[in-house]
């Protein structure tokens, strides 16, 4: 998978993307350039003859998607007989967003015979936007990334020697200048908001969360990890920690506000602070794995939502001075990364609370036949304490960020043990493990390892249920032929009194696969 790696003071690229010219040499407007005029040598595109702005169009073709960790900022495009006059050129379309209009470059430079043209792409609408957020992928679906180039010299041919994608990889630090932009007008509008040095003065703040600002820096950041808090300090605040709100997290909101967790004081400044870890599920998708804090686009839609807003409580009427505002982020040691593939299954329990980061939690409900139903745990809920659950990955590595007080003993949850040190798992008919997306039983030979904050399953804790839950996601049980049960354990269980799931009793009859009730315990037969 590509990633953009945040480093300090540097630029960073996608690992696995380069500029190969023939994943790009495909015309985006036949009525422009025909694809007949547009040849690859080497690692260089040439347009023949390009005659008119904008008519070098090219989009992106390749079969190869590449996945980006996180929003691109920069698309930097670079060649020969191209105009430096910025208006003539233009994208159309980033990755399969639109805005019905076109977004000319910020700059365009002149090297060595070679142009430079960079679009800044921070500054889209969000409407073109909206598919480079965040996780993105560069594809050849839809209409794909378009733009057009102008030749210097119309008529001549027009090459194109590279494109890249760049992200600005600066490390966060507090700016007085990114913050010092009033959320709500009604609270304080503009013009009672300066900046001196490095410190923003709201003027004749009175009442609550009229200091309200926003971030609408001119960099955005990237979180490796999910952020544990934000504390803002400043002067004059409020030292009741339920007189400060945030109202909007990177573009979520919960219809209301979350309260500061703690206030301090030192040196005649106030410190007010959020957990983050603690907030409603509404707010908490944008802060969980990792976190971009992005910046208002310079063109608002309406589709847009506020970026990072706050509103402050004086402690007295007068001037509120901000002087620092700080994220920190969740300790490595409270994120816990699984190597499973996307679409692959595992168990988990861990010892604290968690949220699950790329993957679908699932709680057991049920056997039927050989089949074990599962129940969703509903989308951004917390996983609780010690409790075991079986997951499923929606994307490569998921991740599982906890917070909290931990316990000190996993419990039991509808036949799924959790165990936080690596264990033997028990043996018998009713004991399964999990294992390339299948239960399987636990031979009485063999030892099989359960590994730490993992689950096994006992068959005799597990509801029965007639039928698979139509619709719903279930684990194949791989029962005893795989694992030691022979014909004579089958004609055993025929001489007892054996019923299906259904409570029928089977008489003087071969089981067929599945599983029955036999003297009261669940068998499999394969």
């Amino acid at each position: 998978m590509a990633a953009f790696v945040l480093l300090g003071g540097s630029w960073a690229f996608a690992d696995d993307y380069s500029f190969k010219a023939s994943d790009w040499a495909h015309t985006g407007d036949g009525w422009r350039i025909a694809q007949e005029n547009i040849s690859v040598d080497g690692n260089v595109i040439t347009l023949k003859g390009v005659n008119a702005n904008n008519n070098a169009a090219l989009k992106y073709g390749s079969a190869t998607t590449y996945t980006f960790a996180h929003t691109a900022t920069r698309l930097v495009i670079k060649g020969t007989n191209l105009s430096t006059d910025v208006s003539k050129h233009a994208i159309w379309w980033l990755n399969n967003g639109n805005n019905n209009s076109s977004q000319s470059p910020a700059s365009a430079t002149e090297a060595g015979g070679t142009v430079t043209l960079t679009w800044n792409l921070a500054q889209f609408p969000y409407a073109m936007r909206k598919n480079t957020l965040h996780n993105w992928t560069l594809s050849s679906a839809g209409t794909s990334t378009i733009f057009g180039l102008t030749p210097a010299t119309m008529g001549n041919d027009v090459t194109i020697t590279d494109i890249q994608w760049e992200c600005v990889s600066e490390a966060y630090t507090f700016r007085a200048e990114d913050w010092a932009h009033t959320g709500d007008v009604a609270r304080i509008t503009q013009d009672k908001i300066s900046v001196s040095g490095n410190v923003i003065t709201l003027a004749n703040v009175s009442g609550a969360n009229n200091a309200a600002l926003e971030f609408d820096g001119v960099n955005e950041y990237l979180f490796p990890r999910s952020l544990a808090t934000i504390t803002i300090t400043g002067t004059n605040l409020s030292t009741t920690a339920g007189q400060h709100a945030f109202w909007w997290l990177n573009g979520a909101n919960n219809a209301g506000s979350i309260n500061a967790t703690d206030v301090s004081e030192a040196d005649g400044k106030q410190s007010i602070t959020w957990d983050l870890t603690t907030i409603g599920a509404s707010m908490r998708p944008t802060i969980i794995g990792e976190w971009e804090m992005l910046t208002k686009p310079a063109y608002l839609t309406e589709n847009w939502k506020h970026s990072t807003l706050f509103g402050l409580t004086p402690a007295v009427t007068g001037d509120v001075t901000i002087t620092d505002i700080q994220l920190t982020m969740v300790d490595d040691a409270n994120i816990v990364t699984r190597t499973t593939a996307n679409g692959s299954f595992g168990t988990i329990c861990l010892p604290k609370q968690a949220l699950p980061s790329g993957a679908t939690i699932y709680s057991v409900e049920a056997i039927s036949a050989n089949n074990l139903t599962l129940t969703t745990l509903p989308a951004n809920s917390y996983m609780s304490a010690g409790t075991p659950y079986i997951y499923k990955a929606t994307q490569d590595n998921p991740t599982f960020t906890m917070s909290g007080e931990a316990v000190s003993a996993p419990v039991a949850a509808l036949g799924l043990v959790g165990t936080f040190t690596e264990i033997t798992a028990p043996k018998g008919d009713s004991y399964f493990v999990l294992s390339g997306n299948k239960l399987y039983n636990v031979d009485a030979e063999a030892n099989v390892t359960v590994g730490a904050n993992r689950a096994y399953i006992d068959l005799t804790a597990v509801p029965t249920a007639n039928e698979v839950k139509a619709g719903g996601d279930y684990l194949t049980l791989v029962g005893f032929d795989a694992t030691g049960l022979d014909e004579q354990k089958k004609e055993d269980a025929k001489r007892e009194t054996v019923f299906d799931l259904s409570g029928r009793q089977i008489v003087n009859r071969k089981l067929n696969r599945g599983m029955y009730i036999v003297n009261g315990k669940k068998v499999v037969v394969k």
